[in-house]
């Protein structure tokens, strides 16, 4: 890969980020889904930061895609406030790294259900609105 192909960062975020600007320099997209994060590693992101994720069972992100982007060299990938903090506390030990308040309750045990933390959002088409 050439170095004008490396991109910087990105994250996937629906209603947990709404109303937040992000920096310039960090591309944005939806939650993520089964595909995304492997579709992001090869398009050069090497800093993804993964907050909210898909909600049907059929679209959901894969732990073996997210296994595979963590094992990629190069690739840092974060994970925060909703699923990305539920992934983060459960990848920890083989390099994702978690930030913020919900990850750090997860990593302490006292927030241990997914079900405590999960935002439920809208589809594409109504732009992922928290439900």
């Amino acid at each position: 890969m050439s170095a004008r192909s490396i991109k910087p960062a990105c994250v996937f975020a629906g209603p947990s980020l709404a109303g937040n600007a992000l920096p310039r320099d960090i591309a944005s997209f939806p939650p993520a889904k089964r595909g995304a994060l492997l579709a992001a590693v090869r398009s050069g992101y090497r800093r993804i930061g993964l907050v909210d994720g898909a909600i049907e069972e059929s679209e959901r992100l894969s732990l073996s895609e997210l296994k595979g982007a963590l094992a990629t060299p190069g690739v840092t990938v974060l994970g925060a406030a909703s699923m990305g903090a539920v992934w983060a506390a459960q990848f920890e030990s083989e390099g994702m790294r978690g930030v913020g308040r919900v990850f750090r309750l997860f990593r302490r045990g006292s927030v241990t259900d997914t079900d405590e933390v999960y935002v439920l959002h809208a589809p594409a088409p109504l732009r992922y609105r928290c439900l």
